[in-house]
């Protein structure tokens, strides 16, 4: 959430455009690998918990689902949306220098559209994150009184 919430908006509004995303691209890439890895890696905790106790499955299933599609989302924003608008921007940007503004102009159009899918699946993410702690919280009994 601080990248999203803090980095991001703070480069844009202290860089130019241009020097803001390419350093942002040098940022979340790393932000959606950390994601997609932490993912796999605390999947394959819970899965040598289950086999050590039995029945946490059950008790853990909803962590389990959330967990599958955080992984899926960080890979998607890793290994698919992030790399074609990274290309898309810096062909906009070469387009700009040689001013060719109306081709720019389709480009910026279509990395528009790239980074609004990517924000929506960063603010599925995020909430599955905020959806994945409360369920923390449940299992340990803050908000049920269960101990």
């Amino acid at each position: 959430m601080f990248f999203t919430f803090i980095i991001a908006p703070a480069v844009f509004s202290g860089m130019d455009s241009r020097q803001a995303s390419f350093v942002m691209n040098l940022i979340f890439p790393y932000y959606f690998k950390v994601g997609w890895i932490a993912g796999i890696v605390i999947y394959t905790l819970i899965g040598i918990y289950t086999f050590l106790k039995k029945d946490a499955i059950k008790e853990l299933k909803h962590i389990l689902i959330a967990l599958f599609f955080i992984v899926i989302i960080n890979m998607a924003l890793d290994r698919a949306v992030l790399p074609i608008s990274k290309s898309i921007l810096i062909e906009y940007y070469q387009l700009i220098d040689d001013a060719n503004f109306k081709e720019a102009k389709l480009l910026k159009e279509k990395f528009d559209t790239l980074h609004t899918i990517s924000s929506i699946l960063n603010l599925i993410y995020l909430s599955i994150l905020v959806y994945m702690l409360y369920l923390c919280f449940k299992l340990k009994g803050i908000w049920t009184n269960k101990t």
